[in-house]
């Protein structure tokens, strides 16, 4: 969709320069910045990017955001370099530009990365994880990794699958012996996710015990026929000041029908390694399109 370039640029050197602001003021509190004279600082400008290709698709680009935090009224170099242990993704299926062009008088510049489709494995996730390793006029630079998620489906999903109002039913072992973590019957609002394969929705955790506790977003990924929960906050906890009740996706996936949205399942476990409440449990719901 179209956005206003101008105004993203001005935002991103705000939300930059209040970083280095920040990060000057607790380590030198007699520096000031200055982005003529200070010392380049090179980061990614996000953690982690998403690709999506489908069966039969041709390559897919995307691009990687780089800034650096003074000008110059020369060109310089940022080099990127794969990280070949949190790697994933075969070498010969993407590929991508491991030096960034940052132009003279600019902050940003972008590094161009192409999921191979021929070349990935259908139905899997692989990853491709980025470090900065210099800058060309000598300058420091973030430790922070940038990961490039790709993904092969065997078709896009339709852009109204899995969204509406759904029931979830609970089929499983309550783990607290009183309230199952989603509740029973409880209706949802499902829309679009951040891609094609995600849907998300708000949800209170554990409504019979009457808590205060405000509802949380949960992120669900609908992938050749299996369902998967990406994220689990529950915003609560077994004991004062310890670990949080999270929930994860576990080896066993629950399962969708490509062409029929009226009911999917999701499998995921709760109280994982029994870190807050000293017992993990395996959950199962079902969800039913109302």
């Amino acid at each position: 969709m179209p956005t206003n370039r101008k105004t993203n640029i001005m935002k991103k050197i705000t939300l930059l320069l209040l970083t280095i602001i920040a990060f000057s003021c607790g380590e030198h509190e007699n520096v000031i910045y200055d982005p003529n004279t200070s010392t380049t600082f090179a980061t990614f400008d996000a953690t982690s990017t998403t690709m999506e290709v489908y069966l039969g698709d041709d390559p897919l680009s995307d691009t990687i955001d780089v800034s650096v935090s003074t000008l110059s009224s020369e060109d310089r170099t940022v080099v990127l370099a794969v990280d070949e242990e949190l790697s994933t993704a075969a070498v010969d299926s993407y590929n991508v530009d491991l030096q960034v062009t940052i132009p003279a008088n600019e902050y940003f510049g972008t590094a161009n990365i192409t999921a191979l489709t021929d070349e990935l494995t259908l139905c899997t996730t692989a990853t491709v994880v980025l470090n900065i390793v210099s800058v060309s006029d000598g300058g420091d630079f973030s430790a922070a990794a940038h990961s490039v998620g790709i993904t092969k489906n065997e078709n896009p999903l339709p852009d109204d699958f899995a969204i509406g109002e759904y029931t979830l039913t609970f089929a499983g072992v309550q783990l607290l012996g009183g309230s199952s973590v989603w509740g029973d019957g409880v209706v949802i609002d499902i829309t679009a996710g951040s891609s094609n394969a995600e849907r998300t929705f708000d949800i209170k955790c554990y409504p019979d015990y009457g808590f205060a506790n405000p509802e949380s977003n949960f992120i669900i990924e609908l992938v050749c026929g299996k369902t998967t929960l990406k994220n689990g906050p529950t915003g609560l906890t077994c004991t004062s000041g310890g670990p949080g009740i999270s929930i994860e996706s576990v080896s066993t996936f629950g399962a969708f029908e490509g062409e029929d949205d009226s009911t999917f399942t999701l499998v995921f476990s709760e109280d994982v390694g029994g870190a807050s409440c000293g017992a993990e449990s395996i959950n199962t719901y079902i969800f039913t399109k109302n």
